[in-house]
């Protein structure tokens, strides 16, 4: 049976939050949610820069991901809220645009032709730097899925791992990382690694086999340091989202303030996304999570 809540958050001198949308079922085996900050109340308005990526393909300038211009800007308050009245819309015509609001939490959607369209959620007071990266991704076709993971400058280093059924025989061809980018077949990629912050990691699954598939997070920065009891990566504000050919199918968050380096985020088990949300500070002899870049 499946459930959806809302959550309210309130403290005297700041301002109310809404989390929207936390939906609840029996395959859940825990639910991480994002995290909501508090404003202190402020009338003011700040100015707030947005910029606009391709999750998926490189800059011609090896300058980072290639940047989207012409986009369309739907802006709401509160966290996950995707369908009230907008408190901003309209179109950036280059890859980089600044809109002022008052403090508070905002979900920006951002969408563009070819493009699936993407939520944000956007932190906005007096003390902040009030600035959002948005990671979109091109459309996908009928049995494709893709992965993107982003999170925040530190640590440098997180890492994407999918374990996908085999059809060739060969165990090693099933587990898609930064040291085995593609399989044989070509129906699953690592497209993106990033080492350096921020994101994104993007996984792209192809062609869907029959079988169950596994997608974890790895902190190598930690991981390659031996350094399993980090929080570094839950207090990372990560993020992974994950797209079909119908758009947004989940958003999972890390599980905040624990310590680990390895976080089991979901399974797909015939087509369907069904979360993990296991999170460890043990890497045991698995040599796959710190082998040497």
């Amino acid at each position: 049976k499946e459930a959806e809540y809302q959550l309210h958050f309130q403290k005297e001198g700041y301002i109310e939050e809404i989390l929207y949308g936390i939906e609840a079922d029996v395959s859940e085996v825990s639910l991480s949610q994002e995290e909501v900050r508090l404003s202190c109340k402020d009338e003011n308005e700040y100015d707030c820069e947005l910029t606009f990526y391709d999750a998926l393909n490189k800059s011609s300038d090896g300058n980072g991901m290639d940047r989207l211009d012409e986009s369309m800007v739907i802006i709401r308050r509160g966290v996950n809220n995707r369908t009230s009245e907008p408190v901003f819309q309209g179109l950036v015509s280059g890859y980089r645009g600044s809109v002022s609001l008052t403090p508070g939490m905002y979900t920006v959607q951002m969408s563009r032709d070819g493009y699936m369209d993407t939520y944000s959620s956007l932190f906005v007071s007096r003390e902040t730097g009030n600035e959002l990266a948005v990671y979109a991704t091109p459309k996908l076709k009928e049995d494709e899925y893709r992965i993107v993971l982003t999170w925040n400058e530190e640590p440098r280093d997180l890492d994407s791992h999918l374990f996908a059924p085999t059809d060739t025989g060969e165990a090693e061809d099933h587990h898609i990382c930064y040291y085995h980018m593609e399989d044989k077949e070509g129906d699953h990629s690592l497209d993106v690694d990033d080492t350096d912050g921020y994101g994104p990691e993007t996984t792209t699954i192809s062609q869907v086999r029959r079988g169950q598939y596994k997608f974890y997070v790895c902190d190598y920065t930690n991981c390659s340091q031996d350094n399993e009891k980090s929080a570094q990566m839950s207090d990372s504000s990560a993020t992974v989202r994950v797209y079909g050919s119908q758009g947004l199918i989940q958003t999972f968050y890390v599980p905040a303030h624990r310590s680990g380096v390895i976080w089991e985020v979901f399974e797909i088990r015939d087509g369907a996304v069904i979360p993990s949300q296991r999170y460890y500070d043990v890497i045991g002899n698995k040599s796959w999570w710190r082998s040497e870049k």
